[in-house]
Order: structure tokens, then sequence, then C-alpha cells
């Protein structure tokens, strides 16, 4: 009981730790953020803090590694808000790279969520 809720919180703060990004800006002035590592509930807060409407350029691509991938709708909550700030600041920020199974979830939640823009 007792045992495994721990080991499980303990799990889900590893695995939010193993998420990292790089920022890095095209010629055109386009900024980049790379992401590695997993997106779920324990990551999405980080995420989403990382990036930075208020102060980023007009156009903002994130480019999400082959280890990335959308573990779950707390990931899909925070590329919504994401996509939602930066609408307001009449600003564009495009998700790109995903994997088959996020471009899939990505998909379905479409209908709920419009405002995320995912190229691949």
């Amino acid at each position: 009981g007792v045992g495994v809720a721990i080991c499980a919180i303990n799990y889900a703060w590893s695995s939010g730790q193993t998420f990292t990004w790089r920022e890095s800006y095209g010629p055109d002035g386009t900024k980049y953020y790379d992401i590695e590592g997993p997106l779920f509930f324990a990551a999405s807060n980080r995420f989403a803090k990382v990036m930075n409407p208020d102060n980023d350029p007009d156009s903002v691509e994130v480019r999400f590694s082959s280890s990335t991938s959308i573990m779950d709708y707390s990931a899909m909550e925070a590329l919504h808000k994401i996509a939602v700030s930066y609408a307001g600041k009449n600003k564009k920020v495009v998700f790109k790279s995903l994997c088959p199974e996020s471009e899939k979830m990505i998909t379905k939640a479409n209908k709920l969520c419009a405002s995320i823009e995912y190229t691949s």
C-alpha cells in the first residue's frame, strides 16, 4: 500500500527531472525550444514555465526530440495553454517532431484544443 505509493511518487518525480530544453534563434529571428524527455503531469508545469510568451519573438517553434512523448492529458493541457497564451500576444507557436503516438493524441484532441498547431 504505502510503499507502492511512495515508489510511484518517486518514479514520477525522477521521470519529471529528465525533462530538458535548449533555446536558440534562427537567422530569421525565430526562437527555437528544443525539448527532450517525456511530457506528463510531473514535467508539464516545468514545460509551461519554460515558455515565455511575453518576451519571445513573434515566431516560436517547439521541436521535440525523438525521446519526447505526450504521456497524458496534463501535457495536452500544457500545450493548449501555451498556444493560447502566445495567440493572446498575437504570436505564433508551432509544435514539431512529435512521435506518432503523440501526433495521434493531438489529432484526436484537436477538436477540443483547436489552438494547438502541429506540423510533422
